[in-house]
């Protein structure tokens, strides 16, 4: 009798020993993408500009000194990949912005009402719905 409380007791610990809680977070909600989503947008347009001048500068440099020394070129090789890349960047956050825009308009909870009999007639009872978006 020892021996089967010493082994039920022995799995119990070990089961818990080894057991891992999963993060409880909230589910985000429609304002939670929305805010992710302009915030994304602002950055993207920030980055967007930037990316513009950057590369605008550069090229706009390079072409009004015409030099043939590889110092004097490098600031403005740096600066027309630098804005490359800021662009490259701007378009990645606008994609992002856009899905996490489809993201909050895909489900949504809202108040239906409907029809139902009592007691003889015909009144509108409300019940919560979940409607989603499926693109095809």
């Amino acid at each position: 009798m020892k021996q089967i409380i010493a082994c039920v007791a022995l799995l119990l610990i070990a089961g818990t020993s080894y057991s891992q809680q999963t993060p409880t977070s909230a589910p985000l909600t429609k304002q939670d993408y929305l805010k992710k989503s302009k915030s994304q947008e602002t950055a993207a347009w920030c980055f967007m500009g930037a990316g513009v001048g950057l590369t605008t500068l550069g090229f706009a440099t390079n072409r009004a000194s015409h030099s043939e020394n590889n110092s004097e070129n490098t600031p403005r090789v740096a600066a027309v990949v630098a804005g490359l890349s800021s662009v490259t960047v701007g378009t990645i956050l606008f994609a992002a912005a856009r899905r996490n825009k489809n993201k909050a308009q895909a489900f949504s909870f809202k108040m239906e009402n409907t029809q139902q009999v009592q007691k003889g007639s015909l009144v509108y009872q409300s019940y919560p719905a979940l409607s989603f978006k499926i693109g095809l």
